[in-house]
C-alpha cells in the first residue's frame, strides 16, 4: 500500500485477538514486524520495545509506566546544508 505525503497520521491500528495474553503479544510483535514505513518517522520500534518489557508482558503496565519506561530511539540524522 502506498501513502501520499499528505497522510492521516492516525492511518492504522493494531488490533490483535488470542486466547492468551502470551498469544496475543506474539501475534502484535509479529504484526509489527510485518510492517513496512519508509520515509515519515513512526513509533514501530516503541511498541515493539513496549511489547517486549518484562512489566506488560507480565500485565503489570498500569497507566503509570510509560513515565518510567525507558526507551532509546536508534536513528541517524544527516543534516544537509
Amino acid at each position: 500500500m502506498n501513502v501520499s505525503p499528505n497522510f492521516d497520521p492516525l492511518l492504522a491500528k493494531v488490533i490483535v485477538t488470542a486466547s492468551s495474553r502470551d498469544e496475543a503479544i506474539s501475534r502484535f510483535l509479529q504484526a509489527l514486524n510485518q510492517v513496512k514505513v519508509l520515509g515519515p518517522p513512526n513509533n514501530v520500534p516503541y511498541l515493539k520495545a513496549i511489547a517486549q518489557n518484562d512489566t506488560f508482558i507480565g500485565g503489570k503496565a498500569t497507566t503509570k509506566f510509560l513515565d518510567t519506561f525507558s526507551f532509546r530511539p536508534q536513528c541517524v540524522f544527516i543534516m544537509i546544508a
